[in-house]
């Protein structure tokens, strides 16, 4: 049924340009999506606080960015932020994980 509508949306969309090469291309992401394993953490609540960063977003000494990351979010956040979402990815955040 989801591919029939992929396809009904896509002829919609290209008309004679169609390819169901396109329809593949999507149903594939969308099934790579949904074969990932979300990240099982507590709902957020009150203490709740996310970073949202770039790999290279925090750039300083002769370290590489996400070493630096790692090194600002050891100095600098502590346990202030307690969920970071970097390249795609939700990450639960404590000091035995920043620690190693």
């Amino acid at each position: 049924m989801f591919k029939q509508k992929v396809e009904f949306y896509l002829k919609s969309l290209y008309g004679a340009n169609y390819n169901a090469s396109q329809a593949t291309a999507i149903i594939n992401l969308v099934n790579s999506y949904q074969q990932a394993k979300p990240m099982t953490a507590k709902l957020p609540n009150e203490r709740t606080a996310y970073l949202i960063s770039y790999g290279d977003s925090i750039s300083g000494d002769q370290n590489t960015p996400l070493a630096t990351l790692r090194k600002f979010l050891l100095r600098q956040v502590g346990a202030a932020i307690t969920v970071l979402f970097l390249r795609g990815q939700l990450y639960r955040l404590t000091v035995n994980m920043l620690l190693s």
